[in-house]
This record gives C-alpha cells, sequence and structure tokens, in this order.
C-alpha cells in the first residue's frame, strides 16, 4: 500500500527476519505494550508474514502468547488482516487511513488504488473510480480481477452522469436544486430502454438510490453488464466521487446469491475510502 521506513533483515523464505529496535533511547515513560505492537507492525511491513509463530516471536524477542494476542488485536484494530489463503498477515486499511493524514494532496487517485484492488480481488469484478466532470462521469482508476473481463469501460473514460450508476450515487447525494440546475438544459438522451430521459423520471431514480445508499445497474448502460456503485464523501460529508463494481448481468440480478456480497463489499469499500478522505461517519 505505501513504503513505512524500518530498520530489518529482509525476510527468509520462511516469512521471519530479526528486527532492530527502532527506539535508540528508552524512557521510564514508554509503555512496552505499544512498543512491542508497533515492532510487531514494522516487522509485518517488511514482508514477515508471521506464519511461523515461534519463528517471529524469537525474531521480535518476545514470547509466542504475546504475539498471539497482539496478532489478535490489530487484527481487530484492521491494522493487519490475514492474506486472502490465510497463511500469514499483511497490513490492513487501518494502516492506510491513519498514514492519509500526512498526504498533504488528499490524492483520492492515489489512495483509491489499493481500496479498488482488494475490492476487485474480493469480488471478482472491475472495480472503478469516477468523479463528475459537468453532466459526466470521468472514470479516473480502473482495477481488475484475474478473470476475462467483460466491460468496455477503462480509465479516461466519460461517461453520461444520469445514465451510469456512479453519476446517479454522486447525483444523488447532492441538493436537488444543485442538480435541476446542472441538467436544465441537457438531453437525456437513452442509452437502453431503462434510461432516465426526463429530469422527473430521474429524480425518482435518484430518491431511490439515496434510499438505498448504492446505485444499481442491471443491463442499464451496457447490454449483458451489471454494475454497482456507492458514493465517496469528503470531510465536510459532500459527494466528492462515487466507486462501483461492474461483471456479468446475472450476479447483479435481485436473485442472484452474490448480490449481497457485492453491496457489502461496495458499502465497506466506499465508506473505507471516504474514512480516508477525512469523511467521519455519523
Amino acid at each position: 500500500m505505501f513504503k513505512i521506513l524500518v530498520s530489518v533483515h529482509k525476510p527468509t523464505d520462511s516469512g521471519a527476519g530479526p528486527i532492530e529496535d527502532v527506539a535508540e533511547k528508552k524512557t521510564a515513560y514508554d509503555v512496552p505494550p505499544v512498543t512491542r505492537a508497533f515492532n510487531l507492525l514494522r516487522y509485518i511491513a517488511a514482508g514477515n508474514r508471521c506464519r511461523n509463530m515461534s519463528r517471529a516471536a524469537a525474531d521480535l524477542s518476545i514470547n509466542r502468547t504475546t504475539l498471539i494476542r497482539l496478532l489478535h488485536t490489530l487484527e481487530r484494530e484492521q491494522m493487519i488482516e490475514l492474506d486472502p489463503k490465510g497463511t500469514g498477515y499483511a497490513l490492513s486499511y487501518g494502516v492506510l487511513e491513519l498514514a492519509s493524514n500526512l498526504l498533504s494532496s488528499r490524492d483520492i487517485v492515489r489512495v483509491s488504488r489499493p481500496v479498488l484492488s482488494h475490492l476487485a480481488a474480493q469480488t471478482g469484478l472491475s472495480a472503478h473510480l469516477g468523479v463528475l466532470s459537468g453532466t459526466d462521469v470521468i472514470v479516473l482508476v480502473r482495477e481488475t480481477p484475474d478473470v476475462q473481463l467483460v466491460s468496455n469501460i477503462r480509465e479516461g473514460s466519460r461517461l453520461p452522469a444520469h445514465a451510469t450508476v456512479m453519476g446517479r450515487m454522486i447525483l444523488s447525494n447532492m441538493p436537488r436544486a444543485e442538480v435541476e440546475a446542472l441538467l436544465s438544459d441537457y438531453n437525456f438522451s437513452a442509452i437502453t430502454e431503462k434510461t432516465a430521459t426526463t429530469m422527473a423520471s430521474l429524480g425518482r431514480q435518484l430518491d431511490a438510490d439515496r434510499e438505498a445508499g448504492l446505485a444499481w445497474s442491471v443491463a442499464y448502460f451496457e447490454q449483458g453488464i451489471g454494475s454497482c456503485a456507492g458514493v465517496v464523501r469528503d470531510h465536510n460529508g459532500a459527494p466528492i466521487a462515487a466507486i462501483s463494481v461492474s461483471g456479468q448481468q446475472a450476479v447483479f440480478d435481485e436473485a442472484a446469491e452474490e448480490r449481497a456480497l457485492i453491496a457489502t463489499s461496495v458499502r465497506q469499500a466506499a465508506e473505507r475510502l471516504s474514512s480516508i478522505m477525512g469523511h467521519i461517519a455519523i
């Protein structure tokens, strides 16, 4: 996700490597459990996966029971997570959220990539980040899973906001007066028979999207393609972007077993990115 500068040896094939104490001067105010937790984070950040608990405990100069407790606590606090195969640990999004305060530019493109990469891997679907530009949505980031892709959406694509889930999700979270002003002279061209072609019909769709907290499409924009989007907010709670996943229409149908996973994954990813951008949910 990002680099953390530490002084460590390169990890061995066993996933372990000794770590040096980065605190050169200890004082009476030191809290040993906190120091051990940070040493463990640096150890994992350096590529040590803690697959061999006894070896990792020896590298960190702590006992095995303490290591297990630290791993459990850091995982609960979302600082680390098990890799997809469950064979070791890696840094998680909680670390990125803390580090985001150092990103002076709040570069949403840069910080969104690991979030979207995780979303794509979790769902097996193509994941996108889009922002509103006039009456269009511009796709800034696209992350794809290791499967055959079916959607034609690419980074740099410009899509009509009223006809796409990312556009609908951003518009649905804007004041309605702003939306009406933006689209006052707009030509609501129909992409498919399901496209809203008037402000009134779009308004009803936006109301439903806002109430649901997600925007869904089952072949609304591309034949045979489904998609789902969630809104990304800034520190003021304003909608600044949307993320979406897209793939074969069948998994987005209301009766599809995959639909619940898609909804949960998109919500969590949108909330995670919003948190990174400074939004505090109430």
